[in-house]
């Protein structure tokens, strides 16, 4: 009997022992599982936090390269326009400028631009050449007058002389040197071209109240 005690005693010691073991060994596991789990859920949302700054420079990427494409095509938009704005009152001030011929007071700007192109050519005897419709206004009184405004501003003597070559196809004045060599154009197209940048700066101002600077010269 006390033999068979002992031997269930035994077998008891080793169930117990054996339980522990297998507790032990199912807690280190259970461990070694949550620790595995902590360790994967910390990459799970280490990469989903990376995916979402990652997602979220991109968006902001994007979006400024939206921003800045409409910014550029806002401006792009404005600028033709501008440019559409320019050329209308540039042809509209062709067409006021070539509704002036004939009427009363036109000899006087004839005469400024007579008295302007000698200026710029800067020499002692030159002929002066206009289009058809002008051509009748280019009289000996008008350039005389225009000599006698030189001498004032120059101190010197300018002689000026109608040209009798073939009127020009532009309205507006040229005036040749003596010589041919050099001319200086003061045509409406070349006037415009001249003072384009001004013009411009004229009608932006009066469009959008940009600071413009003129030289308060002659514009027509």
């Amino acid at each position: 009997m006390t033999d068979e005690k002992g031997k269930a005693r035994l077998i008891t010691g080793i169930k117990e022992d054996a339980q522990k073991e297998a507790d032990k060994i199912i807690t280190q596991v259970r461990l070694s599982i949550e620790e595995r789990e902590k360790t994967i859920e910390k990459k799970i949302n280490r990469i989903m936090n990376e995916a979402t700054i990652k997602a979220k420079e991109q968006a902001e990427s994007i979006l400024k390269n939206v921003k800045s494409s409409i910014a550029v095509e806002k401006k792009r938009h404005s600028l033709r326009i501008r440019d559409q704005l320019v050329n209308m009152t540039i042809d509209k001030a062709k067409t006021g400028i070539a509704a002036m011929i004939g009427k009363p007071g036109y000899e006087e700007v004839l005469l400024r631009w007579i008295i302007e192109a000698a200026l710029g050519l800067n020499v002692d005897e030159a002929e002066v050449n206009s289009s058809r419709k002008e051509i009748q206004y280019i009289t000996k009184e008008l350039l005389t007058k225009a000599e006698k405004t030189l001498l004032s501003l120059t101190g010197k003597k300018i002689i000026l002389k109608k040209s009798q070559d073939n009127p020009l196809l532009a309205q507006g004045v040229v005036l040749t040197a003596k010589d041919g060599k050099t001319a200086f154009n003061n045509q409406v197209p070349t006037r415009i071209l001249r003072y384009q940048t001004e013009i411009r700066k004229i009608i932006y101002s009066t469009l959008y109240g940009e600071e413009t600077t003129t030289s308060g010269g002659d514009n027509v």
